[in-house]
């Protein structure tokens, strides 16, 4: 197998994906630790501290697994598609915690 098979090859591609992935899990556990330490230094609860950790581990975690799938089959359209679909599923969601956020103000005020 020559050096230019090599390069065309799909093993290539998938062992590259994978050492995406294997980085990006790396990262967010580094980024969580990091993401800790400040919410703790802002006195915030320990659960608190423990939710926003994991969902910066998970979001980070899903991020890597889309660029690593993009890569492995050779299409940046993977990748974008599922950077869309996070982006718009964690909207609604942040709709929903904004949403009762502001009722349980208009409960304390009345």
């Amino acid at each position: 197998m020559s050096l230019r098979d090599l390069a065309s090859s799909p093993l290539l591609y998938i062992l590259l994906a994978g050492l995406v992935f294997v980085v990006f899990v790396v990262a967010a556990r580094f980024v969580a630790q990091q993401v800790a330490e400040a919410l703790r230094r802002r006195g915030l609860r320990d659960n608190v501290v423990v939710v926003g950790s994991r969902v910066v581990t998970v979001a980070l975690i899903v991020i890597g697994a889309l660029f690593a799938f993009g890569i492995a089959v050779h299409s940046d359209n993977v990748t974008i598609l599922g950077i869309v679909a996070a982006v718009v599923i964690t909207s609604f969601g942040a709709q929903d915690i904004l949403k009762d956020y502001v009722s349980g103000y208009y409960i304390l005020l009345e």
